[in-house]
C-alpha cells in the first residue's frame, strides 16, 4: 500500500494515518446510547433468524432512501 492510498483510507474513515497503521490507539467518542434504541436492539436479537433478516432488509431500504 503506498502513501497516497494510506492517506485516502484515513480520510475516508476520518481517522489519522497513525490510527490506520496501528501506531496509535483509536480513541472513539463516548456517547451514551439511546435507551429506547438499545432496548429495540435487544428485542431484535431475540427474534428468529428469518425475522431478523426481514427487519434488517427493511432498515437497509430506509437507510438507502436518505
Amino acid at each position: 500500500m503506498n502513501d497516497e492510498m494510506i492517506i485516502r483510507f484515513a480520510l475516508a474513515l476520518k481517522i489519522s494515518t497513525d490510527n490506520l497503521l496501528g501506531l496509535k490507539e483509536i480513541e472513539l467518542p463516548v456517547e451514551s446510547p439511546n435507551i429506547r434504541f438499545t432496548r429495540r436492539l435487544k428485542d431484535l436479537e431475540q427474534l428468529p433468524e428469518s425475522k431478523k433478516r426481514a427487519v434488517i432488509k427493511i432498515l437497509d431500504e430506509f437507510i438507502k432512501q436518505d
